[in-house]
């Protein structure tokens, strides 16, 4: 299926007149998004799999059918149950892909966690009831990751009911992608640009994984609502991984975050798919290039074969173009369209 999507990776071309600010806004509005619900960017059936078979949980849910995840871990004798935004709206995403493959008994499913997201945001944030030790936080804190898998969510959940309800409840979780963590919000300032964070620390960690995930929510938000703001907030965050990608990298390893350059193997497939997911938005190919090198390491480490470390210069090639809007794959994009990109381009006002 063919459907434009918003592109962040935004230049100058010098050249254009500018257009009305109106014709702006009818453009912007009458830009085809996704012609059906949409499967997320990375799969999440494993994930409701896994849940159903008592991964987080030794009985994983509630009476009325939400998630529940047990801390410090399953199992545990002294863990206590509580709910995870975070896994509720993964188990969501989950079920509606499953509802799309042809699976009707997940639709309600995936309805349910979605009201469970409108009933349970307090302020536009979904806040964890659990601490967490590793990063020194307290029952109550927020995340850029829960907030952007919850607007994805609830982006589809108003696509595929049309109840306002849910597109209400998206964009007041936006808010917090605008206020510092030392403000009571998600986003950060460092290494010259913007981060999302999904562990609220200062100083802030950078959590990879996190980052990415806010950035699909917040790109949801912009495909339903072509929110002006919210672009220009997106296109920046993606600027600033952009410029940063090689930080992750240390030895031909990828680093989880960069506070205290942890590295866990185990995200590494998940960090993998992300980046692939974050180029087909984009049409950054520094992204997708950064995964492949770092699988590629992964692959020789795992042959034990000799390996060198991966220089930023390897793989982290700027696009000498970058376009606003994108088309998939099998179909070019004209050179009137090019035009029309960076005229918009130069009206939002925004350099990478």
């Amino acid at each position: 299926m063919s459907f434009l999507r918003i592109n962040l990776g935004i230049t100058f071309k010098r050249g254009f007149f500018i257009l009305p600010f109106f014709f702006l806004f009818f453009l912007l509005s009458s830009l085809p998004t996704q012609a059906s619900p949409s499967y997320y960017y990375i799969s999440r059936k494993k994930f409701v799999l896994n849940v159903e078979k008592g991964a987080l949980a030794n009985s994983p849910f509630d009476e009325k059918g939400i998630p529940v995840v047990e801390y410090p871990r399953r199992g545990n004798p002294n863990s206590k149950r509580y709910y995870n935004p975070s896994a509720v709206a993964q188990y969501g995403l989950g079920a509606y892909e499953l509802y799309l493959d042809g699976d009707g008994r997940y639709f309600p499913i995936f309805i349910k966690q979605a009201d469970w997201l409108v009933s349970n945001q307090r302020n536009g944030l979904w806040r964890h009831s659990n601490a967490v030790q590793s990063h020194s936080l307290r029952p109550g804190w927020i995340s850029a990751m829960t907030q952007g898998l919850g607007i994805s969510l609830l982006t589809r959940a108003y696509i595929a009911t049309s109840d306002e309800k849910y597109l209400k409840v998206a964009k007041m979780a936006v808010a917090p992608f605008w206020k510092d963590v030392r403000n009571g919000g998600v986003a950060s300032y460092d290494y010259g640009g913007i981060w999302f964070e999904e562990y609220p620390t200062n100083p802030p960690s950078h959590v990879l994984n996190g980052f990415i995930f806010a950035l699909f929510g917040l790109y949801d938000y912009c495909l339903v609502t072509q929110d002006l703001k919210a672009y220009k907030l997106l296109n920046q965050a993606v600027i600033t991984l952009s410029k940063n990608l090689h930080r992750y990298e240390k030895n031909g390893k990828v680093l989880y975050q960069l506070k205290g350059e942890v590295v866990k193997d185990n995200y590494d497939n998940l960090i993998f798919e992300q980046l692939h997911a974050l180029t087909q938005i984009t049409l950054r190919g520094e992204f997708g290039q950064a995964a492949l090198q770092w699988e590629r390491a992964k692959s020789r480490r795992q042959l034990s074969l000799p390996h060198n470390s991966i220089s930023h210069k390897s793989f982290l090639k700027k696009s000498s173009t970058k376009k606003i809007f994108m088309v998939d794959e099998d179909n070019k994009m004209s050179k009137w369209w090019k035009s029309l990109q960076f005229m918009v381009a130069e009206i939002l006002g925004v350099t990478s």
